[in-house]
């Protein structure tokens, strides 16, 4: 009797955390109104003013933290941890000597914003064992109609907004992003959509159809190299995926990779309507990483630092280092870790890419690899909302999925994640 009461109390806490999962996903759509409105208008000054409500801001903070605290007891009830829990424990211990440190040198609210850029990650190790199939369907139709919303604001921005990011040859607005003030966040967000439809999507064959086309339609719009790149990648692996390949045909494909990259070079800068995106957009990153690379020691002393936060809250406050624009994850991460820190997550996603290529139905997970990797390169994704959300539950999903066969993971979603249908 007692065992049944406290697996009611399990269900019901569980149950709590994904309505509250469904309400921060919601949350996109007036996260960044005042920016967008302002775009539209053409008042927006720069891109690290708010100009949205703070209360809205500090809601979704809210949403998330609390996400987070419910999810650690649902932990602490569950009285034991999974291997890859375990090992984050570890590099947890780092984060905290490394945070230590940083507050002898920066002021405590960069160190704050130092664990606000890592809280996606620890939510995604808190997630593992926690997220079923049936759950990511229903993430997933929650996210249909915030799409509807964003591609409908995209039109309108398209005729209506101001000329902020420029106009493409026939005087319309080049780069709309929707409900985002930054388009390469609009076309993470697509993308993530996108992948969540392509394998955990459950709408009838005609529907899933269209709305592929209203993706590709909206991340065209959004004009962002990397979104085109992602998208045309994660479709045309779903599509190889539903023909029959034999293994000379994989060599064939292997063959033309180089060739797609060379007409990608070349073709990228027409398709978005950018004639500079290779050099101001890769180069400058490039150059980013490799001034961040020059200034980082061993262990940082600047973690925080390195995070869109931090650059928002030096309108604020007076820090006595200026936060610097990593604009790539790479880049925050080596420098708000240090040299130490980036190996230790270099090697991590070194050892998870080789046993990606040694699985056996690959496909899934590689494609949720080019997915946040690619983006990883042209944006701080953990600070990116909600994209940071959908990445920690997919990142908790396959965590405690991984190296499984599909048969084992079927059989551990109905055992070991009490029903959530």
């Amino acid at each position: 009797m007692r065992n049944s009461r406290q697996r009611i109390q399990y269900i019901s806490l569980r149950n709590i955390v994904y309505i509250l999962v469904y309400l921060c996903l919601l949350m996109t759509i007036p996260a960044q109104f005042g920016e967008v409105k302002n775009l539209i208008m053409g008042t927006l000054g720069n891109q690290t003013t708010v100009h949205t409500p703070v209360m809205i801001k500090v809601a979704k903070d809210f949403l998330f933290f609390l996400i987070s605290i419910l999810l650690s007891i649902v932990v602490l009830r569950r009285k034991y941890l999974y291997t890859g829990q375990v090992i984050f424990l570890f590099f947890v211990l780092y984060i905290i000597i490394v945070a230590a440190y940083t507050s002898i040198y920066q002021n405590i609210l960069i160190v704050i914003c130092g664990f606000r850029w890592l809280a996606p990650v620890v939510l995604a190790f808190l997630f593992m064992g926690e997220v079923s199939k049936s759950r990511l369907g229903m993430l997933t139709s929650i996210l249909y109609p915030v799409f509807c919303v964003h591609l409908i604001l995209q039109l309108y921005q398209l005729f209506n907004s101001s000329l902020w990011y420029g106009s493409n040859i026939w005087g319309l607005t080049k780069r709309n992003p929707g409900l985002f003030l930054i388009p390469n966040s609009a076309s993470f967000f697509v993308n993530c959509l996108l992948f969540l439809d392509l394998y955990h999507g459950k709408k009838t064959p005609r529907f899933n159809m269209l709305v592929r086309c209203l993706m590709g339609i909206s991340i065209f719009l959004t004009g962002s190299g990397t979104g085109v790149v992602v998208y045309i990648l994660i479709m045309a692996l779903y599509l190889l995926s539903k023909i029959k390949i034999t293994q000379y045909s994989y060599y064939t494909v292997g063959a033309m990779v180089p060739v797609f990259l060379v007409l990608l070079w070349y073709f990228l800068p027409r398709i978005v309507g950018r004639a500079t995106i290779i050099t101001t957009s890769l180069y400058g990153r490039l150059n980013i990483f490799i001034e961040t690379f020059e200034d980082t020691g061993f262990i940082s002393d600047k973690f925080g630092l390195y995070t869109n936060t931090a650059v928002l809250l030096s309108k604020r406050f007076s820090f006595d280092t200026s936060p610097i624009i990593a604009d790539s994850l790479i880049a925050s991460t080596l420098g708000n870790l240090g040299l130490i820190g980036a190996c230790l997550v270099a090697v991590v996603l070194h050892l998870s890419l080789i046993r990606i290529i040694l699985r056996e139905e690959r496909l899934e997970i590689f494609t949720y690899a080019i997915l946040f990797g690619l983006f990883s390169c042209t944006t701080i994704m953990t600070e990116a909302f909600p994209m940071n959300l959908i990445f920690s539950i997919l990142t908790g999903y396959y965590l405690f999925h991984f190296g499984k066969k599909k048969s084992q993971c079927d059989c551990i979603g109905k055992q070991s994640i009490v029903s959530d249908e």
